[in-house]
């Protein structure tokens, strides 16, 4: 048995199909265009709120293979029915082609800030939540999906959050930041309470977030490379180096599509800041750490982490143990490693017990009702 832990759905003009009525004027609208050496490549763009995504120059970049009418769409090893859920059974073929029994489905799109207007941010992902939950609920188990929320306001995601736990969201799926705001501020203590009420699990993903931060970027490179990663990063400093998780012991908590070679090395990081904190700064509230060391969190809280399938695991294993690491492929995105459940699998580097773990029973645990 496999479950994939991390895939993506391309966003199509259906997935907008339960935007709310008095957004219909601004329903994203799909470009495509004749393809074009200024753009990198990238020919197919949404159109929200006058402004272009993914924006491939300038600031504030980003690259997406949505709409599906890109070039970078078509060259993939995937049907665009699969990659748009369109045709579910195309995308099943892909789960039995692959060696994936089970697939957790996130959006692509929202992974950015697509408005400055959060009432309009928020319809998309209501709007995106209904569809694609529409859409899981008709593959007899095999894929199922993450709501996307947005942290900007703390009120209106604690409604979306009951909303999309009473349709069966497998997990609620957040950025390292909410916005332009890092996730240490006690604002948002009523969400991580009522998620832990809930017994819902937060999925941290990668993203381009931050209007401020990824604005800093002119070098899609650098963007891609670096930027939506690193907003992760920052949402686990916050949640393990601040008191988030700490405050909230029986919240589960997944950083995903970062890899987990980082683990060790930010975690000794915040070890010994932490000790700084307990040392010349005698616990001062001001100083903004954990009561509990960072490393402890995170070997006997609930944090886990997505891995790839061809990194080191060797220090990540002696962190965190074999019981919260899981294996994610990124399909259908163009970085993806659809194959990825058969390479770990042929991996001599772990015993089968431990790949086992990795590759189905700690998703299925972090994903649990």
């Amino acid at each position: 048995m496999t479950f994939d832990a991390d895939s993506h759905v391309e966003e199509s003009p259906q997935t907008w199909k339960y935007l709310d009525e008095k957004f219909a004027l601004r329903r994203p609208i799909p470009v495509t265009l004749e393809d074009q050496p200024a753009l990198l490549g990238q020919n197919s763009f949404w159109l929200v709120d006058g402004a272009v995504v993914p924006r491939t120059s300038g600031k504030g970049l980003s690259l997406f293979g949505t709409p599906a009418t890109s070039r970078h769409a078509r060259e993939k090893p995937f049907s665009i029915g699969s990659q748009e859920l369109t045709d579910l059974e195309a995308r099943i073929r892909d789960l039995d082609k692959f060696g994936i029994d089970t697939q957790i489905i996130n959006s692509t799109l929202l992974n950015a800030t697509l408005s400055p207007d959060i009432d309009f941010e928020y319809a998309l992902c209501r709007a995106f939540n209904t569809w694609v939950h529409e859409m899981c609920a008709q593959s007899s188990g095999r894929l199922r999906w993450n709501a996307m929320l947005r942290l900007t306001n703390v009120e209106k995601a604690l409604e979306e959050l009951r909303r999309v736990e009473a349709l069966g969201a497998a997990a609620i799926a957040i950025h390292g930041m909410a916005g332009d705001k890092l996730l240490d501020g006690r604002e948002f203590d009523p969400f991580w309470s009522e998620a832990e009420r809930l017994n819902a699990p937060i999925y941290v993903h990668i993203g381009f977030e931050s209007p401020a931060f990824t604005g800093l970027f002119q070098n899609l490179f650098m963007s891609i490379a670096f930027s939506n990663r690193a907003s992760l990063l920052m949402g686990f400093l916050a949640i393990v180096g601040t008191g988030v998780a700490e405050r909230f012991p029986r919240l589960r908590f997944a950083f995903a599509e970062a890899g987990i070679e980082w683990l060790p090395w930010l975690t000794h990081v915040m070890d010994s800041y932490w000790r700084m904190g307990q040392g010349i700064f005698k616990n001062a509230p001001g100083f903004g750490h954990s009561k509990t060391k960072p490393s402890e969190i995170i070997r006997d809280g609930g944090i886990y982490i997505i891995c790839e399938e061809d990194e080191d695991l060797r220090e990540p294993l002696k962190l965190i143990g074999e019981d919260r690491i899981m294996l994610g492929s990124d399909m259908p995105h163009s970085e993806s490693h659809p194959n990825s459940f058969q390479r770990f699998q042929e991996r001599n580097d772990l015993s089968a017990a431990t790949k086992a773990k990795i590759l189905n029973d700690n998703a299925r645990r972090f994903f649990s009702p």
